[in-house]
């Protein structure tokens, strides 16, 4: 009778174990975040989002003239995000948007192949300690292909746990100096410019 309770508990706890792995792939989601914005300087623009994503445990992903991409914590939130982009002095931000992807089913897929691919690999390891000389250079070649495999496998896992956990954020600088929007342009007097004034009425 006790062996029967004993194999009902483990039972038990290794269907909780499975449900609570299930429910946490679940919760697996990426997030893009998307925002535009005027300034009066990129360079002052760039150093504060840059040192406020290094602040917090993110970093900077990619930056050109007119673009830059960070990966800031998820844990921050859309709205503090949102806050400190819109608090660096001489910044208007005037667009948003988010995106949201589930990736949960394709990490369990790149999971499963992955301890399939280390199953292989463990394979042919075993395999090449009693092999001949004939078949060392082709278990060579089918053991690198697997060991590569095995990398890239660990390399998406990677990437979609860590887009899980760190927003991406791209952001479009416009430099305030440079827009032809009549309700930024800094000059009075360019505003009310007119075509009459400046072809002199011909």
């Amino acid at each position: 009778m006790k062996l029967v309770k004993i194999s009902i508990t483990v039972m038990a706890l290794l269907l909780s174990g499975a449900l609570f792995a299930e429910t946490n792939a679940q919760d697996q989601e990426s997030t893009r975040l998307e925002y535009s914005v005027r300034t009066e300087s990129s360079d002052l623009f760039v150093d504060e989002i840059m040192a406020y994503a290094s602040k917090n445990g993110g970093y900077l992903v990619a930056l050109s003239s007119s673009r830059a991409e960070f990966r800031i914590p998820a844990r921050l939130g859309r709205e503090a995000i949102e806050a400190r982009i819109a608090a660096v002095p001489g910044t208007n931000l005037y667009h948003s948007s988010r995106t949201t992807e589930d990736v949960s089913a394709d990490l369990v897929d790149l999971r499963a192949r992955l301890r399939v691919a280390e199953d292989n690999l463990g394979k042919l390891r075993a395999l090449s300690t009693s092999a001949g000389i004939d078949d060392l250079l082709d278990l060579e070649k089918a053991l690198q292909r697997s060991l590569q495999e095995v990398e890239d496998l660990k390399g998406q896992i990677r990437y979609l746990e860590e887009s899980s956990d760190l927003f991406l954020v791209r952001i479009q600088i416009n430099s305030i100096r440079d827009t032809s929007d009549p309700a930024v342009v800094p000059i009075p007097w360019i505003r009310n410019l007119t075509v009459g004034s400046v072809t002199g009425g011909l």
